[in-house]
Order: C-alpha cells, then sequence, then structure tokens
C-alpha cells in the first residue's frame, strides 16, 4: 500500500468507490491546476467519461467527509472545512491532499 492509498484510506474515502481510484489517479497527475482536462486525462486512462470520472470523484468526496474522523479533517484540512461551511469542492480536496503529501515528503 502505498502513501496515496493510505492518506485516501485516512481521510475515508471508501476503496470500493470508483471514486477512490480516480482520486489515486488524479493525484498522481502533474498537472491538477485544470479541473477539467484532469477530469478527461483520468477518464481516459480508465476508458470513461470526464463527466462520470466528476461525478464518482464527488461522490467519494462526500463519503469521505460523511466517515472522517474530525481529529483527521482537523489535521489535514484545518479551517478550510467546517460543519456549516459543507464539503470540500473536488478541487479542493485533491489540492489539499496533494498538498499534505508534499509536505510529508520534506
Amino acid at each position: 500500500m502505498d502513501k496515496v492509498d493510505k492518506l485516501l484510506l485516512k481521510v475515508g474515502v471508501p476503496p470500493h468507490l470508483s471514486g477512490y481510484r480516480y482520486i489515486k489517479a488524479a493525484l498522481e497527475e502533474k498537472d491538477t491546476q485544470r479541473m477539467m482536462t484532469l477530469y478527461q486525462r483520468v477518464a481516459d486512462r480508465y476508458g470513461s467519461k470526464a463527466i462520470l470520472v466528476e461525478r464518482c470523484m464527488r461522490h467519494a468526496v462526500e463519503a469521505a467527509f460523511d466517515r472522517m474522523e474530525p481529529a483527521v479533517q482537523e489535521e489535514i484540512f484545518g479551517s478550510t472545512v467546517s460543519g456549516w461551511k459543507g464539503k470540500a469542492t473536488n478541487s479542493a480536496f485533491l489540492m489539499t491532499l496533494r498538498l499534505y503529501l508534499e509536505g510529508e515528503a520534506e
């Protein structure tokens, strides 16, 4: 199990969801700034469509926030996401995890 898998499990992304593998693939991409092209690249990798990748990722992010321990949410997302603000967007979720992974590597 690599560090991306460990992080996704830590934040509560259910591994049985298609969004899990799409998020993992997106985190492995070099350019995550342009979300629409990112969705298309991940879709091409898995023989899917960009709109389906986006929806599956959104579902996985929502599931993660429903399952995530408050201490983990505070550690990784800090005050960027709170109960009254709702859940992170796909892009915010990916960028936060990317920054967290880069911080661990240092």
